[in-house]
């Protein structure tokens, strides 16, 4: 460990064999370390998590680092890998971005405090560039199966573009009981969150997916154009055009 107590500056290898801690000490140790403090409804996630066991390696510091990280909880296993490289000989401070994530059998509902949630598997990688502290580029995910509702959907893709808090891009779900395409923008990047985006629903059985228990046979399909802004749905203003074909 060197360059402290300038963090910016400082440099860090460390090998984490097992360390075992909670929601609030693991905060406490961010919050020293870096100076980022977790909001309320974060550190109450984490905590939902139950024990944390950490594991992984870390070479580097802020502007330059490789590093990868294992996360095991009461509600899942996680593991993360991550690298910023510099970009040499550019004008600007420039540096390549990479990370990759694995969720295995995460109890979603659980740390979300969401009855309606089950388990989630899922994997996502992100290939970018950060450019004097903007960051951008290209993010693919692949949710392998998630439960809602006591009903289970597999093979979930979502393809896109980020620009720093920003998404562009596809989400798509061609299987059963479910086939959806939807495309759009969600961008956080303002005063107000904005959502404009088209839902192409070819198909839904609402029977298999917990939602109409009443009717064996009941599909629906539909397409909707929807733009909002707004931080909830209750102060969220915007517009919704759809055309729904149902039974």
């Amino acid at each position: 460990l060197r360059g402290l107590p300038d963090v910016r500056r400082g440099r860090m290898t460390l090998n984490l064999r097992r360390l075992s801690t909670s929601a609030y000490d693991a905060a406490s140790v961010l919050d020293a370390i870096t100076g980022l403090t977790l909001s309320s409804k974060a550190l109450a996630m984490a905590e939902r998590a139950g024990r944390l066991i950490l594991s992984g390696d870390f070479d580097g510091g802020m502007k330059r680092f490789e590093g990868d990280m294992t996360l095991t909880t009461d509600a899942g296993v996680a593991t993360f890998t991550a690298s910023r490289q510099p970009v040499k000989g550019t004008e600007k401070p420039m540096a390549d971005v990479n990370a990759h994530a694995d969720l295995r059998h995460i109890r979603l509902g659980h740390i979300l405090g969401s009855k309606a949630l089950g388990d989630a598997t899922a994997s996502a990688d992100f290939v970018g560039r950060s450019v004097e502290g903007h960051l951008s580029g290209d993010l693919a995910a692949h949710i392998h199966n998630v439960e809602f509702k006591e009903c289970r959907y597999e093979d979930i893709d979502v393809k896109g573009s980020v620009v720093d808090k920003s998404f562009t891009g596809h989400i798509t779900d061609s299987g059963e009981p479910l086939d959806i395409d939807i495309s759009g923008q969600v961008n956080l990047n303002g005063a107000e969150p904005q959502y404009d985006f088209a839902v192409d629903l070819k198909s839904a059985d609402l029977h298999a997916m917990n939602i109409n228990k009443r009717d064996s046979v009941s599909v629906l399909s539909l397409r909707a154009d929807i733009y909002a802004v707004g931080r909830n749905i209750d102060d969220m203003n915007g517009r919704v055009d759809m055309i729904i074909d149902g039974g």
